[in-house]
This record gives structure tokens, C-alpha cells and sequence, in this order.
């Protein structure tokens, strides 16, 4: 790829109204309701094929194979056929993953289809985010924190209609493949209203670029955020049941911080026109380990959750805007730093969780969890270099 971007890449169409924002905002509603819904359902696709922990575990893992495939499948497919086809189409791949696990017939199948969503979802995650951005730059306005609010707002909406049809005997089946029809109605429609971006015929035939040092940087501080998401969303439960006796609170700990990820999130665009995006990010990211560290050093469930409430709050609005950052380093083609971005952010999210549990093998998991706010003074510490070149949003 070559380094000098061109106009027309960087100034898409001037389509800037509330109907296309709407549109690009289904997008983020289908990744989270899409990835909401099947999770809810991984235990009965697990009792249906008779698969221990283990062999459930390594079939998961092929939903991480195909979401690496994805972001940058979907970063190159960009420059080639533009963002709005690849959304469209990495939707309908997303839709159809949702459903094909309920119909595995083995652990194989399973992987599969596993490996379908996977790319799905790697997919549409680059190329909504790549949407999201080149409206923010035509509108001159900070909207890319409302995006994620509506993907957290789908993932809720997801897990929490897909446990209320589980507990009222609706089949994995008959619920994931209603889930997929929804979400095809749902791209059919806002698909007719997205950026009509082209694709940069300058792209065809040239390598990747390396990302200059503000990618590196936003791809660093993502990796933080999403490290300290997986660890509190694979290890809150295990620390308020087992460490704490509060089985009571085990599932309101995640809860709290997840709901206060979707307020944060929801209110990130008008926090960053008022304080800027670097003060925003660095006070996210004290936030967020003022959070975890209230959570470890005062072990009253209470008060741990309080403190995982905190943490979501603060991170909520870290992520969206490294993304938005990324999509307007100069030098840099949009979807391309997306990706690099949302990958090596993705590598967080699967590194967290088995480097809190090795620390607790050696340890404790009350003090393992204190890597989360190690991962958060990061964020604070880079958040400068990151956002240090952005073109600015608002003129």
C-alpha cells in the first residue's frame, strides 16, 4: 500500500444526515446483538454435541482464528471494493455464522462454523468502524463513542432476550436462525444508506505499509482496554463467588461494568468535544485503574463491584477513540489502520484472561487482577503519542 493517501480516500461522500448515522449505527446494533445472542446459547450447543470444557474451549477458539482472518481481510477489502460492500457483505457472513452453530452435528462442524462467525465478525467489526469514521470526518463532529454505545446496547439486548427465550424452552435452533433473519432484515435495509465509498484504484497492487509510531501507540493503548475487558468479563464472577463467598453478586460484577461501559460510551462524544479527546482518554484510563484497584484492595463485594462499575465506565470511552484516531492519521489509508488498530486490540482481549489466571497460579486472582491496572497506567502513559498526529474532528 502505498503511504501517500489519496483525496478521494479520505474524503468520502458528503452524505452526513441522521439517516446515515442511523444506518451505520444498525451495523454496531448487529455485531452486538449477533455476538450477544449466540454467546447466551454456548451452553446448550455444548450440551447438544455432549462436549466437556475442553473441547468446548478449543472449538471457541475458532472464532478467534476467524476473527484474525477477518480484520485484515476486511482492511484489504476495503481499498478494493470500499467499505460499504464489505460491510454488507461481512453482515450477511456474521447473520449466517450466528445460525450455523446450532445445526454442527460434531465437534469439527462445530469448529467450522465457528470459524464463519469468526470472520464475520472480525469483518464487519473493521469495515463499521471504517463507516464510522469517515462520517465523523465529514460531519467535523465526534460520533465515533455513540457507535460502540450502540454495539454495548446490542450485545445487552443480545444476551438478555436470548437468556428470557432460553428460559422459556425456545430452541437454540428456532432462536439463532430467528436472530439471523433479523439481522438480514435488518442489513437489507440499513445497508441502502451507507457511505457509498469508492474503492482507491492507487491501492491496487502495493504492499502494506508499516504503521507509523500514533497506529503502534492507538494499537498499544487498544490492546490495554481490551486486556482489562476480557479479564473482567472471564474472571469478576470468579473473584466475587470464590474469592469473595458472594455467589449472590457473582453475575452483577460484569454487569455493573458492562452497563457502565454503554453509559460511558453513550456520553463519549459530548465528554470529547467538552475536554478533549487526550484528556479524555487519560481520564478514562486513571478511572478505569482507580476502578480495578478499589476492586482488589477493598475485598467487600459491594464495593467490588462499585469498583468494576468504575473500570467500565473509564475504559468505556478509550477504545472508540483510538479507532477514530486511527481513521485520521494522516499517512495513513482509513481502513488499514482500523484494522491494524482493531487486531492488535483483539490480541488484548485473548491475552487477558489466561495471564490473569497464570498470575493466579502464583499468586492470588485479588492481586493478579492488579495487572489490569498496570494495563490502565499504560493507557494514561500513551494516549499522547496516539492521538498526538489525528487530524482534528471539529474545525
Amino acid at each position: 500500500m502505498n503511504r501517500q493517501v489519496t483525496s478521494e480516500r479520505l474524503q468520502a461522500p458528503p452524505a452526513t444526515g441522521g439517516v446515515t448515522r442511523a444506518a451505520i449505527s444498525t451495523f454496531f446494533l448487529i455485531l452486538g446483538l449477533g455476538f450477544g445472542s449466540w454467546v447466551v446459547r454456548i451452553p446448550d450447543v455444548q450440551n447438544q454435541l455432549h462436549l466437556s470444557k475442553g473441547a468446548l474451549g478449543g472449538a471457541l477458539l475458532a472464532v478467534t482464528v476467524g476473527s484474525l482472518i477477518g480484520m485484515p481481510l476486511a482492511g484489504w477489502l476495503t481499498g478494493r471494493i470500499g467499505s460499504a460492500r464489505v460491510l454488507r457483505a461481512s453482515a450477511v457472513v456474521l447473520a449466517v455464522g450466528v445460525a450455523l452453530p446450532a445445526y454442527a452435528g460434531s465437534w469439527w462442524g462445530l469448529c467450522a462454523v465457528l470459524v464463519v462467525l469468526g470472520l464475520g465478525n472480525g469483518a464487519e467489526g473493521v469495515a463499521m468502524n471504517v463507516q464510522g469514521a469517515l462520517l465523523e470526518r465529514n460531519r467535523q463532529q465526534a460520533i465515533m463513542s455513540s457507535f460502540h454505545g450502540v454495539f454495548s446496547i446490542g450485545g445487552l439486548i443480545g444476551s438478555l432476550a436470548g437468556g428470557a427465550l432460553a428460559d422459556a424452552g425456545v430452541s437454540p435452533r428456532a432462536h439463532l436462525t430467528g436472530v439471523a433473519v433479523l439481522l438480514l432484515l435488518l442489513t437489507a435495509v440499513a445497508g441502502l444508506r451507507l457511505l457509498p465509498t469508492p474503492p482507491d484504484p492507487g491501492r491496487q497492487g502495493h504492499s502494506f505499509a508499516l504503521p507509523g509510531k500514533p497506529v503502534v501507540a492507538a494499537g498499544l493503548v487498544a490492546f490495554c482496554v481490551l486486556f482489562g475487558e476480557g479479564a473482567v468479563s472471564d474472571w469478576s464472577a470468579v473473584y466475587l463467588k470464590n474469592d469473595l463467598d458472594a455467589a449472590a453478586l457473582a453475575g452483577i460484577g460484569y454487569a455493573a461494568f458492562a452497563g457502565a461501559m454503554a453509559v460511558g460510551r453513550m456520553a463519549g462524544d459530548r465528554l470529547a468535544s467538552a475536554l478533549g479527546a487526550h484528556r479524555l482518554v487519560t481520564v478514562g484510563g486513571l478511572l478505569g485503574a482507580a476502578g480495578i484497584t478499589v476492586a482488589v484492595l477493598v475485598p467487600v463485594p459491594y464495593t467490588v463491584v462499585l469498583g468494576f462499575g468504575l473500570m467500565g465506565a473509564g475504559l468505556s470511552v478509550v477504545y472508540p477513540q483510538m479507532v477514530s484516531a486511527a481513521g485520521r492519521t494522516p499517512g495513513m489509508v482509513p481502513d488499514v489502520a482500523i484494522a491494524a488498530v482493531s487486531t492488535v486490540g483483539y490480541f488484548g482481549f485473548l491475552v487477558g484472561p489466561p495471564a490473569i489466571g497464570g498470575l493466579a497460579e502464583v499468586m492470588s486472582l485479588r492481586w493478579a487482577l492488579l495487572l489490569v491496572a498496570v494495563c490502565a497506567a499504560v493507557i494514561v502513559v500513551l494516549s499522547g503519542h496516539a492521538l498526538r498526529d489525528a487530524e482534528p474532528v471539529e474545525q
